[in-house]
């Protein structure tokens, strides 16, 4: 479906410039500045997840460069309480903290950037770093955490649409697909005790695992302001 909605504003696109090559008119510098802003389908705006700040410079009225820094901290404290056999409030918690980082720099190209509504294309390196922690516990008693940390190194690829309604605003969306190489290293501590506290045992492990990864990004609606 996010696919298909980028092949109609495609053919949308073809069919608005056969029809009005020359209509518009007020430009931006073909050497212009412009800030973007973007979201996600799963944009979160407490967390601010889902959610990129991007600087593009024209290098001519049909190519740019642009560079875009993704980030977001995401939390989540799950408490769930319950009796026990013997009638007693028991509770276990779930704690989750999420922080991903990503910074990418595209070389972007217009081929009609004349229209009112165009579509783009562009491609570049990507680095990328996510930072992943879950704590859990409850009874019988015990505490669980679990701790990753994941990098990202590659390139990523993008084709979208852009409708300028003025000289210095335009509405665009997009499609993106990553290829990285990712190195991920997890580790995971468990504690557990008995219901006097007078014996523990306590396990670590563990994990390294690396490889090349393709994805695709959800469809991202911005905003553009040039300058």
């Amino acid at each position: 479906m996010r696919l298909s909605l980028l092949i109609i504003l495609f053919l949308i696109n073809l069919i608005w410039s056969a029809a009005s090559a020359d209509m518009r008119e007020d430009l931006p510098n073909k050497k212009a500045w412009a800030l973007q802003y973007s979201i996600e389908n799963n944009f979160r705006f407490g967390s601010f997840q889902g959610q990129t700040l991007s600087l593009l410079k024209h290098t001519s009225i049909n190519r740019a460069w642009r560079i875009g820094l993704t980030a977001s901290i995401f939390f989540e404290n799950a408490e769930i309480s319950y009796r026990s056999g013997n009638n007693d409030k028991e509770s276990s918690w779930e704690i989750t903290y999420d922080v991903p980082v990503s910074l990418e720099v595209i070389r972007v190209y217009y081929p009609n950037f004349r229209s009112k509504i165009n579509w783009f294309y562009g491609w570049g390196p990507l680095l990328s770093y996510k930072f992943h922690k879950t704590e859990s516990s409850g009874l019988p008693r015990y505490l669980n955490t679990m701790r990753s940390f994941e990098w990202d190194v590659g390139l990523v690829a993008l084709v979208g649409v852009q409708w300028f309604p003025g000289k210095s605003i335009g509405l665009n969306a997009e499609y993106t697909s990553n290829l990285a190489f990712r190195f991920t290293r997890s580790v995971n501590d468990n504690l557990s005790w008995t219901m006097d506290g007078e014996y523990y045992m306590f396990n670590r492990g563990r994990k390294e695992t690396h490889g090349i990864h393709l994805s695709a990004s959800a469809v991202k609606i911005g905003i553009s302001a040039y300058f």
